[in-house]
């Protein structure tokens, strides 16, 4: 294996060495090969602008779903342009376009890189305005769901009552929209699922699909994350822009986290929690 076959290696053989925002940009920032395009690239993220003023054909201005594909586009397309001019430029990165891993790492590399720059923004001044309310009814809702007792749930008591109070899973989803980019918070949720599998089950007798759900509900309420409504839209619609991540891990902890949220919000909680003050009043 030559020099620059090992090197490239090293670099990209392993693609869920990607985490952060910062793992991105390290990775191609410290590339000669690569700095006109990084260079490029920053300027682009820098002077991206949020537009929330936008209208279709018709005229009629877009509402707060149609500006997320709207804001995702434009994502997507600074993704396939970077990762476009990086494998060009060949050297270290020459093997990414013919190797499918070393190409998995820099689908990652390159997604972190720019959802990473434009998070802040995006939040800033488009997601957190566009979503407010939503995220003020959702809150409440978390807030009535986290003085339920868990077998009000549906849950056993006995199997599950450590598992929900885990102070450790509270505080990894009560920081998750401080997280660094969207792979960066489907990360944290594989890390989460996992440990509340281990804590609610083992071999012989594994926590079923429903259970998990509950489970993460009831910690989601006590974690109270900020914004969790638009938090969830966020990372449903700019997790794996162009990479498959969300085939994985990755997707069915983002969607097991979503599926949470959007049933704390309905009307089968809304009739859990009316059942339960009901019975506190008798």
């Amino acid at each position: 294996m030559d020099e620059i076959a090992a090197e490239s290696q090293r670099l990209w053989g392993a693609p869920n060495a990607f985490v952060t925002a910062d793992d991105c940009r390290r990775a191609v920032r410290s590339l000669a090969e690569a700095k006109v395009v990084c260079a490029a690239m920053d300027e682009r993220l820098e002077a991206w602008v949020v537009k929330t003023r936008v209208r279709d054909a018709d005229g009629e201005m877009f509402d707060g779903d149609d500006l997320l594909e709207y804001w995702r586009r434009r994502a997507k397309d600074m993704c396939e342009v970077f990762l476009k001019t990086l494998v060009n430029v060949g050297g270290r990165l020459e093997s990414c376009s013919t190797t499918p891993k070393h190409r998995d790492s820099l689908l990652r590399v390159v997604e972190g890189y720019v959802t990473g720059g434009v998070q802040r923004k995006l939040f800033k001044v488009g997601i957190h305005p566009k979503f407010a309310r939503e995220d003020e009814i959702t809150a409440i809702r978390l807030e009535q769901l986290a003085s339920l007792p868990i077998d009000a749930l549906g849950l056993e008591v006995e199997r599950y009552a450590k598992v929900v109070d885990d102070e450790d899973i509270i505080a990894s989803l009560s920081s998750l929209g401080d997280l660094s980019s969207p792979s960066h918070m489907a990360t944290r949720l594989v890390d989460v699922s996992t440990r509340i599998r281990q804590a609610g089950g083992d071999e012989d007798d594994p926590m079923n699909a429903d259970d998990l759900l509950l489970v993460l509900l009831a910690l989601v309420a006590r974690a109270k994350p900020e914004r969790a409504y638009s938090l969830v839209r966020y990372v449903e619609t700019f997790h794996a822009l162009v990479s498959n991540a969300h085939k994985g891990e990755e997707g069915f902890a983002l969607a097991n986290f979503s599926g949470a949220v959007r049933y704390a919000r309905g009307d089968a909680c809304g009739a859990i929690i009316e059942k339960s003050s009901t019975a506190r009043l008798e």
